[in-house]
């Protein structure tokens, strides 16, 4: 039986329901605000999906300690580094333990005074942003006015904003790539990737992957294209670095060079799944159960 604590019975939910159907495998789902009265003797894996209740962080101490109680029972948590009190420290966290492990980032600082871009565009983001909410494209005094206003003293990271081609993006699981990976190419007007314009690239076994609009299906192999094996060796590196079992990291690629954006814990799967035909949701649940 596997609990899955989630305040949203949002696509990755559900899909993990479907799967679990097919597999003859139960789930239940609890929202993070009910947690009392939980046996964890009924359950044999824990998986985090949702800690937040309307975007607050006000259960997640709850969240760790039932994930301590989990782990001291001998049963699988996931992530299992919330066992250890890893969750919702935001990302500046994340951007450090990146740094710390030799991995290539945007030039990434706290928003201060003395951090202030001397050029326009930067970035801003929040630090406890999720889902693509509250990242800037600053690109004058009003607009870093405007945002710097919404936000308390401390929580805006600034960071470098680097021209690109593409932004990819790959799914790990247990810390490997899956075959397939996304690459969308950068609109030239808003910076920002084009989601008409896409590949689908691929190392693995053959898929049934249909041409999507505007995007095509570019058969790569594994063995044969050092660019791509860089790109999911850093994804891979990155999602162990931060104990993320489920992500979805983003990275750009500019001049040759590439950048870690984001390693989402909580990533959506229904575009990537849709894009890719890849069955991401099977292959997670076969992970928990492992």
């Amino acid at each position: 039986m596997i609990l899955i604590i989630s305040s949203k019975i949002g696509y990755v939910v559900k899909r993990l329901a479907q799967e679990a159907k097919k597999m003859k495998q139960s789930i239940k789902v609890f929202p993070a605000n009910q947690l009392s009265g939980i046996q964890i003797k009924d359950f044999d894996v824990l998986y985090i999906r949702n800690p937040y209740i309307n975007g607050s962080p006000k259960y997640i101490p709850h969240i760790i300690r039932l994930a301590k109680k989990f782990k001291k029972a001998g049963k699988k948590v996931v992530d299992a580094n919330v066992a250890l009190g890893n969750l919702g420290k935001g990302k500046w966290e994340d951007y450090k333990r990146l740094m710390k492990a030799g991995l290539p980032i945007p030039r990434t600082q706290i928003l201060s005074r003395r951090t202030i871009p001397k050029t326009w565009p930067f970035i801003l983001k929040w630090v406890y942003g999720f889902k693509g909410k509250n990242v800037y494209l600053i690109k004058n005094q009003k607009h870093f006015n405007e945002v710097f206003g919404k936000f308390p003293k401390g929580e805006l990271l600034v960071q470098k904003f680097i021209p690109a081609q593409y932004e990819y993006k790959i799914i790990t699981v247990g810390y490997k790539a899956l075959p397939v990976v996304l690459r969308f190419a950068i609109h030239p007007i808003t910076k920002r990737p084009d989601f008409e314009s896409y590949k689908v690239l691929q190392f693995g076994p053959p898929l049934l992957a249909r041409r999507g609009a505007g995007g095509e299906v570019e058969r790569l192999h594994f063995n044969k294209t050092k660019k791509l094996l860089k790109l999911i060796t850093l994804a891979q590196k990155a999602s162990k670095a931060l104990g993320r079992e489920l992500s979805k990291v983003d990275i750009l690629e500019s001049r040759g060079k590439f950048y870690i954006l984001e390693v989402n814990r909580f990533p959506g799967l229904d575009s990537f799944e849709e894009l890719t035909k890849y069955n991401v949701t099977k292959r997670f649940l076969e992970y928990l159960q492992d």
